[in-house]
């Protein structure tokens, strides 16, 4: 029986992680009246981990638009592949409704 946390907590805490990379910090952004949300999420299993296994997760921006970022996070052991997430994250006003992402952080994760 493994012991290891659900892949969504790898994925929703890869974003936590994604957003830390350009020191955006959450906290500031819902005093801003922004949030992020987790819309859909598809993973593809393709092999086990096991307890105390090394494990590298990547996440890496596939699409974006104003409102929405398209995200690929990978968990691999040794360089081999086990566990590929696609993840649809948009950004939502605090009270609710869609809102578009700060022109800030849209400019970091953006590149021309």
């Amino acid at each position: 029986m493994s012991t290891t946390p659900p892949i969504s907590t790898f994925s929703s805490g890869g974003g936590r992680s994604f957003c830390a990379i350009w020191a955006v910090h959450h906290s500031e952004l819902i005093r801003d009246g922004i949030a992020f949300a987790v819309r859909k999420m598809s993973i593809d299993f393709m092999a086990a981990a096991h307890i105390d296994d090394e494990l590298e997760v990547t996440t890496e921006v596939a699409s974006t638009t104003a409102a929405r970022l398209n995200l690929v996070q990978t968990i691999r052991r040794a360089g081999v592949e086990l566990v590929r997430a696609e993840v649809q994250v948009v950004s939502i006003k605090v009270g609710g409704g869609a809102a578009r992402m700060p022109k800030v952080l849209l400019g970091l994760i953006v590149k021309d």
